[in-house]
């Protein structure tokens, strides 16, 4: 699907949109933004047959004491600058979201009626949530960092991932190995270390430096998974979970970034592909139906406990025994990563999944009113 840009006039009045249920798109601009809302500028059939209005808007967009929004609004087909009344749901795309302003719109309209809100998901209390559940055992031991964990983890898995606890595009995430006489630290690749510490307390000086030029996040320490390899290069999987118009959570789509050589980032991406497709290739046919039972668990448990969600995206690694391993989970996935095998049914289905499920939450609404 191709993201284009229509000319947008300006209205001067308010539009009411009664006759149909109102969603509302927050964003952080209105503006072109990779991943970001335009893509519906290029769904007017589409959002023309779900029979709903639509209006993007920022922060900046909301009038409280009139209670309306002003943003980009589709209605009768097309999309328009104009001003309308709040709407009945709001699809949360604006990341690490004021929760002030979150909070507001949740008792405004109804708390589960905001959804993708808590999108800047800490992976520390994401894994301690799944550690208390039966997902526990898909769970590489992860610890918050300190100089004794830190310690503890290496001597006792021998590699190790120091990253940040919060999602930074693959950037900042070593690898530490513990060698025979030396601890050998990676950065994106494992053609060569970085550094090479002879003891522990160069080792602890170098890593708390380093955490204080970063002292604006929270690191963790986590066991090193060797994964799989397909075609002598590590991989990932990512699996797009989405809400339906009946609310209950399935498998969008299933991708695979495949690494650039010798990298171990999945951020460094050397090809992406169908992630179903790769498994297949590699005879794991029925792994690809695991993966998606414990991805629907894992949105059902965060739901509950950090919801509502409308979308999230798994990522996992498989080690060379096949076992799978959750790695991250991300509250505000990328859907533009699927462009590059997807074809142009399966990709209005990821970006209007959200919206389906605004519908159903605002027709759910609007039958309690009657």
């Amino acid at each position: 699907m191709s993201q284009c840009r229509y000319p947008l006039h300006i209205l001067k009045s308010v539009i009411n949109l009664k006759n149909k249920p109102l969603l509302g798109i927050m964003t952080i601009s209105l503006g072109w933004l990779e991943d970001s809302y335009l893509v519906y500028l290029d769904l007017e059939a589409e959002l023309t047959e779900l029979g709903v209005d639509v209006v993007v808007f920022t922060p900046y967009g909301i009038n409280w004491t009139r209670e309306t929004v002003s943003g980009l609004v589709f209605q009768d087909g097309k999309w328009d600058r104009g001003v309308t009344r709040f709407p009945d749901v709001v699809y949360n795309r604006l990341y690490g979201t004021n929760p002030k302003t979150i909070g507001r719109l949740a008792q405004k309209l109804g708390s589960q009626r905001v959804y993708n809100r808590e999108n800047r998901l800490d992976k520390a209390e994401v894994g301690n949530i799944l550690a208390r559940s039966k997902l526990q055992r898909y769970l590489p031991e992860t610890l918050e960092y300190s100089w004794d964990n830190l310690n503890k983890l290496l001597k006792k898995h021998q590699r190790v991932i120091l990253k940040p606890a919060y999602g930074h595009y693959g950037f900042d995430i070593f690898l530490l190995v513990q060698a025979e006489s030396q601890v050998q630290v990676y950065i994106e690749t494992l053609r060569k270390p970085a550094y090479r510490f002879s003891n522990e307390q160069s080792l602890r000086t170098w890593t708390e430096e380093m955490l204080t030029e970063l002292a604006e996040r929270k690191y963790l320490v986590q066991q090193w998974i060797e994964p799989l390899k397909y075609e002598k290069r590590f991989f990932d999987l990512r699996l797009l979970l989405q809400r339906n118009g009946r609310g209950t959570w399935e498998v969008t789509a299933m991708m695979s970034r495949i690494n650039r050589l010798n990298y171990f980032i999945s951020n460094f991406v050397y090809r992406i592909v169908d992630g179903r497709e790769l498994l297949k290739k590699q005879g794991l046919v029925r792994l690809a139906q695991e993966l998606d039972k414990i991805g629907i668990e894992i949105a059902q448990t965060l739901n509950q406990k950090l919801g509502p969600f409308a979308e999230l995206s798994v990522d996992f690694l498989i080690d060379s025994r096949n076992q799978p391993w959750i790695i991250e989970v991300n509250g505000k996935p990328r859907r533009d990563l699927f462009e590059d095998f997807a074809d142009d049914q399966l990709l209005k289905k990821i970006y209007l999944q959200p919206l389906i499920y605004g519908r159903y939450l605002a027709l759910q609404k609007l039958k309690g009113q009657r």
